[in-house]
């Protein structure tokens, strides 16, 4: 199976993880801002299946430090899946809904020196060229990553 080629939906951005060990596919989308903000993941488990796609909730649980991990569907086909979470998403009463919009005017500014600070934070450097959406998206995905290997198992 060719593993999906677009990253953004005509409502949704989404980012893929390019580095995941664990996963064939593996893509993620950012439910809001700030420290309590979880992400959806898409990620698929064997190559040879088609609907072996799953959608996964990482974040806090119930406003806690606690962190989880829950699935909120599986077995489905990659478009079946992105559909799910895309639902999900947009019916859900989120902040920060300019994170997932894909032509937000905001992606195409300068990164901002709070940006390059969060990402040297994480052990990001990056060229003065980058733009804002370049930068929120790898510290989207550095995060996920991080939330995800820190959360349990729900």
């Amino acid at each position: 199976m060719s593993q999906p080629s677009t990253r953004s939906s005509k409502e949704l951005r989404w980012i893929v993880v390019e580095n995941t060990s664990d996963f064939l596919g593996h893509w993620i989308l950012t439910l809001g801002s700030g420290k309590a903000a979880g992400h959806l993941h898409l990620k698929q488990q064997n190559a040879e299946d088609a609907a072996s796609w799953s959608v996964e909730y990482v974040g806090h649980v119930l406003h806690s430090p606690l962190l989880g991990r829950t699935t909120l569907a599986q077995g489905l086909t990659y478009d079946r899946a992105r559909q799910f979470a895309e639902a999900y998403v947009l019916s859900a009463p989120l902040d920060a809904k300019g994170l997932r919009e894909p032509a937000a005017e905001w992606r195409a500014a300068p990164m901002s020196d709070k940006q390059r600070e969060n990402l040297r934070r994480v052990g990001i450097e990056l060229a003065d060229n980058t733009t804002a959406g370049e930068a929120s998206d790898l510290y989207q995905q550095k995060k996920a990553e991080e939330l995800r290997a820190r959360s349990i198992e729900l």
